[in-house]
Formats: C-alpha cells, sequence, structure tokens
C-alpha cells in the first residue's frame, strides 16, 4: 500500500503482484495514468488485472484494460475482498 501513483508506479515496475486495486484519485499521477504508464511498460505486471476504485462517475477509458470498477461508498469495504477474490479466481 503506498500514498501516491509515483510510489506505487515505481512498487509496480520492480515487484511481482498478482493484482492492482487502486484509486482512480491519487497524489502526484491519478489512478488511470498510472495504468496506462503500467501497460505501456515491459515489466511483469504490464498484465495484472486491476480493479480501480472511484467516486466518480468518468468513463474508464477502454485501452487501459481495466474490467473491474467499484464504487467508492460506504459499502466499499464490504465489496472489496469478495471482488477482489473473484477477480483472482478465487472462491
Amino acid at each position: 500500500m503506498v500514498d501516491n501513483g509515483i510510489a506505487a508506479l515505481d512498487r509496480l515496475l520492480h515487484q511481482p503482484f498478482e493484482l492492482l486495486i487502486i484509486a482512480r484519485e491519487l497524489g502526484a499521477l491519478s489512478g488511470t495514468a498510472l495504468v496506462a504508464a503500467l501497460r505501456e511498460s515491459h515489466c511483469r505486471n504490464r498484465g495484472i488485472p486491476v480493479i480501480l476504485v472511484s467516486s466518480s462517475r468518468e468513463a474508464i477509458p477502454e485501452h487501459l484494460g481495466i474490467r473491474h470498477f467499484i464504487r467508492r461508498d460506504l459499502d466499499l469495504i464490504n465489496t472489496l475482498p469478495s471482488r477482489a477474490m473473484a477477480v483472482l479466481g478465487q472462491p
């Protein structure tokens, strides 16, 4: 867990992950900009699934390959664990 997009991108470029759960609104680099940079990289995480968390209704650019979205609301804490498990294909 990191608190800004630049730090998150640095970790994603150098450490293996199975899933990225990211807020759309981040400091220094937005969640969608981070995913765009990740997808353009040649690192092992470039194709990992992404769950975007946001309160915004703004459309997600299709070329980013973000297939999972969770609304940032009061139910987030209940929704996130089961959604993450489903994305990873775990019961």
